[in-house]
C-alpha cells in the first residue's frame, strides 16, 4: 500500500528507529553509539545500524480500489567490535518490531529540495531472526543481519 513516497522505506525505519531510542541519529551526534545510516556505512562508529532497501512483496490489490497492497523490503545490518553485542542489539530491534510496531506515525523534516513527509508505519512483517555473517574481512567488526518488512503509506 506504500505508493509514492518522499522518502525511501529505509529512511522511515530509520527515523523510527531514532525516535523509540534504539538508534542514534549521526547527523545530530558525530559518531555516537548505534548510529543508524541508509544505504550507505561509515568508518565510524564501530556500533552501527546500516539499513538497506530490499525486494518486498506484493499482496495483490483491493477489490474496491484496486490499490496494489505492498510490503516494502528492508535488511537492518548491525556492526559491532564484539559478537554477543551485536547480536543482543539485533535481538532488541527484532523484539521491537514484533511486539512494539503498530501504526506507528513517522515524521521526517525537510531536506534540501526533499519536502517533509509523515509516514504510518503500521506494523513489520515476515521479521526473521537475526542472522549472524561472522567478521568482515575489511572491517574486522562484527555483523548480523535482520530482514524484514513493513507496511507503511505517506499521510502528509
Amino acid at each position: 500500500m506504500s505508493g509514492l513516497l518522499n522518502h525511501s522505506p529505509a529512511e522511515v525505519v530509520q527515523q523510527a528507529l531514532i525516535s523509540s531510542g534504539h538508534a542514534s541519529d549521526p547527523d545530530l551526534v558525530a559518531e555516537a553509539d548505534w548510529s543508524v545510516y541508509t544505504d550507505v556505512e561509515a568508518d565510524l562508529p564501530d556500533l552501527a545500524i546500516i539499513i538497506s532497501n530490499t525486494t518486498g512483496r506484493e499482496d495483490g490489490a483491493s477489490q474496491i480500489t484496486g490499490e496494489v497492497e505492498r510490503r516494502e523490503g528492508l535488511q537492518l545490518k548491525f556492526r559491532s567490535g564484539k559478537n554477543n553485542v551485536g547480536r543482543r542489539k539485533a535481538n532488541a530491534v527484532q523484539n521491537w518490531m514484533e511486539r512494539s510496531v503498530f501504526g506507528m506515525n513517522v515524521t521526517i523534516a525537510a531536506a534540501g529540495s526533499i519536502a517533509a513527509g509523515t509516514y504510518r508505519l503500521h506494523c513489520f512483517a515476515d521479521v526473521g531472526t537475526p542472522i549472524p555473517l561472522g567478521k568482515s574481512p575489511a572491517s574486522h567488526r562484527y555483523e548480523h543481519s535482520l530482514n524484514v518488512t513493513a507496511v507503511l503509506w505517506q499521510l502528509s
